[in-house]
């Protein structure tokens, strides 16, 4: 496996724990750009400011699998809402309010025509609402604008672009780091279009967790990748919160944007029951078996994203998963690497 391996992406295991061991990403520490203005300059590296020290600084243990690919995990494990069939993560309380809590929930069997394209459609509109007066709107009518913005204020995802629950964290973890950097506590709200002094590129946390997805720089590219697309039959929903937020509400907001009865759910409601949203993106169902179910990942257009050429027969073998873990390890370490890249 591991000359077959190394025949179809080009490098063995070997040198991917290799590349893994040696990479550090540069997180620089936050600024603030007097006067609006976005200056490029080069920020002096603290000790510890690098991606692992991140981690580590904000209490993350740091796993090992057995090709070393670097695994973030909360020292106290995530929490699952068995309620609301929704995952809600918590992140470090060192980055801004807002940011500290992730909640993830997977919509089934759209209807491509009445659902994925009219949210696409409602999302389109709502950006080209006025954001201020000065446009000639009135009050009444920004604030409207706003709410209907914030209504549909998400990551929308399309699961056949992701091959795991760790791809969306990885990403996830990324937009935060980014977006941590571009945040004003004085007036409460995320300084967009920092891309160039290491903030936020995109408009929203939640377009920064797509862009993050992207090995590219094209944000309009991002979103036509990994979001939701006027074919989608599925879709992952992120939102980032404060710890305040009500995981409920969160999800009834999600509800209200597509609709209860695709709310993908657990085949059983009991408290203890574990729930692992993991399990539904990579097979569209809780109750689905590995060992029967073929992944619902789009492996040919994964391929092309990431400039892989794993076939995808081996990808969705059910015998054998070494092969997800080793795509998975590489496309992670892709997303990773952005922040370096970028």
């Amino acid at each position: 496996m591991r000359k077959a391996f190394k025949e179809n992406v080009g490098f063995g295991p070997g040198e991917v724990r290799t590349l893994k061991a040696e990479l550090r990403l540069t997180a620089p520490r936050p600024c603030v750009v007097s006067g609006g203005e976005k200056q490029k300059r080069k920020r002096d590296r603290k000790p510890g400011s690098d991606f692992f020290g991140f981690f580590l600084r904000h209490q993350w243990s740091l796993s090992t699998t057995s090709h070393c690919s670097i695994r973030a995990r909360r020292s106290t494990t995530a929490a699952t809402d068995q309620k609301t069939k929704m995952e809600t993560i918590s992140l470090p309380s060192t980055l801004p309010s807002p940011l500290q809590q992730v909640h993830l929930a997977h919509f089934s069997n759209l209807d491509p025509e009445s659902q994925s394209a009219a949210i696409i459609r409602r999302i389109i509109s709502a950006s080209q609402l006025p954001t201020s007066t000065a446009s000639g709107a009135s009050e009444e009518k920004i604030q409207q604008a706003d709410l209907e913005r914030s209504k549909l204020d998400f990551a929308f995802l399309d699961p056949t672009k992701l091959c795991s629950k760790q791809h969306v964290l990885t990403a996830v973890t990324q937009a935060a780091v980014v977006c941590a950097r571009s945040w004003d506590n004085e007036t409460r709200a995320f300084r967009e279009g920092e891309g160039s002094i290491g903030g936020m590129k995109s408009k929203t946390p939640h377009s920064e967790v797509i862009y993050m997805l992207n090995p590219g720089n094209n944000v309009g590219e991002s979103l036509k990748r990994f979001g939701l697309s006027p074919k989608s039959t599925s879709l992952l929903l992120v939102k980032f919160s404060s710890p305040a937020s009500d995981p409920q509400a969160v999800l009834q907001s999600m509800i209200d944007v597509v609709s209860a009865t695709n709310l993908t759910t657990p085949p059983t409601t009991e408290a203890n029951y574990p729930i692992d949203i993991d399990q539904t993106i990579r097979y569209g169902s809780y109750s689905a078996t590995p060992s029967t179910t073929t992944p619902v990942t789009d492996w040919k257009d994964l391929n092309k994203i990431y400039k892989l050429q794993i076939p995808s027969n081996l990808l969705n073998n059910k015998e054998d998963s070494r092969w997800q873990k080793e795509y998975e390890d590489i496309v992670c370490t892709s997303v990773a690497m952005k922040l370096v890249a970028g």
